[in-house]
């Protein structure tokens, strides 16, 4: 798999979902079952494999306040994910895992193609947080030996128990 962005200039495939958000760099299984997506699927696997990418978008109510698009609308916000894996069943489902690979402002709806939404997009940049200071660090290895002391002292009283002869009515 190539950690490229595809190209979206004849559009961005759009699936879109309640309250269903697809952050950069997490998986998403999806179970795709209806027909319109069934062709979205379709259309996306004939790509390169560089450009079998979709995007998930999160459906909104119908108060409009500029963020939205289409009918149903979505918001303009969206994330885009490359097909990590799939199986496409006999009866014509998939089962697949999404992989988050970044973010789009969705421009305008283009149309609809073999019964699912294409959108005009444009990338939005990757927002990679500040490195952390020395405090954090020394707070995050502080944390983990707490954890880590809290697992082992659990772990001895869970051996006791087991070990233990207790009667079915004690418990």
């Amino acid at each position: 798999m190539t950690d490229e962005l595809p190209d979206l200039a004849y559009g961005l495939p759009v699936f879109p979902l309640p309250d269903m958000t697809l952050f950069p760099h997490t998986l998403l299984p999806l179970h795709i079952f209806e027909e319109r997506y069934r062709n979205l699927m379709e259309d996306t696997l004939r790509k390169p494999e560089s450009e079998h990418c979709f995007a998930m978008g999160t459906l909104r109510g119908s108060n409009s306040d500029g963020e939205v698009l289409g009918d149903p609308p979505v918001h303009r916000y969206a994330g885009v994910g490359r097909i990590d894996e799939y199986t496409r069943h006999p009866d014509g489902r998939f089962v697949l895992v999404l992989r988050g690979i970044g973010r789009v402002r969705l421009t305008h709806e283009n149309s609809v193609t073999r019964g699912y939404r294409v959108f005009g997009a444009d990338w939005l940049p990757d927002i990679t947080p500040p490195a952390a200071n020395v405090w954090e660090r020394n707070l995050g290895v502080e944390l983990k030996g707490l954890a880590l002391a809290l697992l082992r002292e659990q772990a001895e009283k869970f051996r006791g128990m087991l070990s233990a002869h207790v009667e079915l009515g004690e418990l």
